[in-house]
């Protein structure tokens, strides 16, 4: 990642930055049973979540939590995740006809 151009770095991040985001709040969070950490001082459950609009987010993390829970995922396999959601990040899963 270090060897790319800064334009093609912040193109990269640009278009993963949700799924790179996501992935450290599940991996913070699998210590947890019902609290999803942002970081290490702002951890929220379900009633601030619901208080602040982000209820169907909660639900959602927390059933992906579950399943990584499942797999006992390590660091370096989540670190590897990041690297595959940066990695894909530039291509398209559904290409413009070529006519368009």
């Amino acid at each position: 990642f270090s060897a790319l151009s800064l334009g093609d770095q912040m193109g990269l991040l640009q278009s993963a930055w949700m799924e790179v985001l996501i992935l450290g709040v599940v991996f913070r969070s699998l210590p947890y049973d019902e609290g999803l950490v942002y970081a290490d001082d702002l951890i929220m459950e379900r009633e601030q979540c619901r208080m602040v609009g982000l209820l169907d987010l909660y639900c959602t993390l927390l059933q992906l939590i579950a399943k990584y829970r499942k797999l006992q995922l390590d660091k370096e396999e989540f670190v590897t995740l990041k690297a595959v959601a940066l990695a894909n990040s530039g291509t398209n899963p559904h290409p413009a006809p070529p006519n368009l």
